[in-house]
């Protein structure tokens, strides 16, 4: 991985910032980012670890070591492969992430941790002003329904979803450029509570417990969300439907 022996010959490049003055006045950016050839000496300081601990430090299990050594080797385009293969979106995270990966990184034991956070973000950058960013929508969508009844992220992808939300906190947190809180009708509470029943007969959650116990109560405290691309998609295929019978 990387040069051989470039840990000892190569030393850690911070990213340049600019001045506070200037930057006060706007909400761009406030680091400038290393030239391509700097990020490229940087890649080179990537060791030949026997066990990558910058794995396990990343939450997502990035394959940094794979992509600083493509870098290094001036293989851009095989390095965003890279990073896609495990990170949808480095744009964000090459930006907003904490880097426990450095915090990891073996060197940084006795001397300063390779800058995976600057290299990841360098690489997604340099793969949007190539044109090699493109749109992967799925090839077909579930039309699935999800219920979540317990706190932390749920994604949710082509389908439904009812949020239970006691304190009416969720519309504050949600974007609602993407999506529509819609009326839950008879029909769609009843399978709500099928959803729930299977959900606390196969994991024995005591919140899908305490819901069902309180079903007539609690049913109120659940937000539909419609994601409008879905409600989009679905009024599509009606009217195709609607075509090819008449």
């Amino acid at each position: 991985m990387g040069k051989l022996g470039g840990f000892l010959e190569i030393h850690r490049v911070e990213a340049r910032k600019r001045p506070v003055d200037e930057r006060l006045h706007d909400f761009k950016e406030y680091a400038l980012p290393l030239a391509e050839p700097e990020l490229q000496e940087q890649g080179a300081r990537c060791m030949d670890c026997g066990i990558p601990f910058c794995h396990s430090g990343c939450p997502l299990g990035n394959l940094i070591p794979d992509w600083n050594d493509l870098v290094f080797r001036d293989r851009w385009r095989d390095a965003i492969d890279a990073l896609h293969a495990t990170n949808n979106f480095p744009e964000f995270t090459g930006r907003i992430c904490p880097a426990p990966c450095e915090a990891a990184c073996v060197l940084d034991i006795n001397d300063d941790a390779v800058t995976i956070k600057q290299i990841e973000q360098r690489i997604i950058d340099h793969a949007f002003e190539n044109g090699w960013v493109k749109p992967e929508p799925p090839s077909f969508r579930t039309g699935r329904t999800a219920a979540v009844i317990g706190s932390g992220p749920a994604g949710m992808s082509g389908g439904i979803a009812y949020v239970l939300d006691p304190e009416g906190r969720f519309p504050a947190r949600c974007n609602m450029d993407l999506v529509d809180f819609e009326a839950i009708d008879e029909r769609e509470a009843q399978d709500l509570r099928r959803l729930i029943s299977e959900h606390a007969a196969r994991t024995g959650s005591p919140v899908a417990e305490r819901v069902l116990h309180d079903w007539e109560d609690t049913l109120p405290n659940f937000v539909k969300v419609m994601p409008r691309d879905y409600k989009r998609a679905l009024a599509e295929l009606a009217a195709e439907g609607a075509e090819a019978t008449t």
